[in-house]
């Protein structure tokens, strides 16, 4: 069940981290987290700042369904980088646009193709079984998928801190 939660965690290792790599992540987000200079629907604002630790959050309803980070908070130890991702809004977008089809299946169902679904000997059934499974399940399955990339997409930008010279 948890795989169906929309949080995940983390850590990248590394021989060392700078020591200022926090301050490159909240520059890096006040410029455009996504693409260095763009902020165009990657829209993220500092929620707080510590000398190891900072988080942020989606500052946009379309960040939000976006990307899907919506709420990330990322720790500096002295050789690992570890982040924890929370992303409601995102899955809520697809709760909701998959419950409205869900209701779309369901009214086209009963409007349009009623007689064509009763005359297929499994068209109840059938009809039901796929309502339920694009209006209901696929949502948290999207959730599920969803991890992966979100994960892969923030340890890029955070690799790529690493690899930064440093300013100091």
């Amino acid at each position: 069940m948890k795989s169906f939660l929309p949080m995940f965690e983390g850590s990248i290792a590394a021989a060392s981290i700078p020591p200022d790599f926090v301050s490159r992540l909240a520059e890096r987000i006040r410029t455009g987290l996504i693409v260095p200079g763009s902020r165009r629907r990657a829209d993220y604002a500092v929620a707080s700042l510590a000398r190891d630790r900072i988080s942020f959050r989606a500052a946009s309803f379309w960040t939000a369904v976006s990307i899907g980070l919506n709420e990330v908070v990322v720790e500096r130890g002295s050789t690992t980088i570890s982040y924890c991702v929370r992303y409601w809004t995102w899955t809520l977008y697809c709760v909701g646009g998959c419950a409205l089809l869900f209701v779309l299946l369901t009214v086209s169902g009963f409007v349009w193709a009623e007689k064509d679904i009763q005359a297929h000997p499994y068209g109840p059934l059938l009809f039901w079984g796929q309502a339920i499974f694009w209006g209901f399940a696929w949502p948290w399955l999207l959730t599920a998928f969803h991890k992966r990339f979100a994960a892969r997409c923030l340890e890029g930008i955070l690799r790529e801190l690493l690899q930064a010279p440093s300013r100091t």
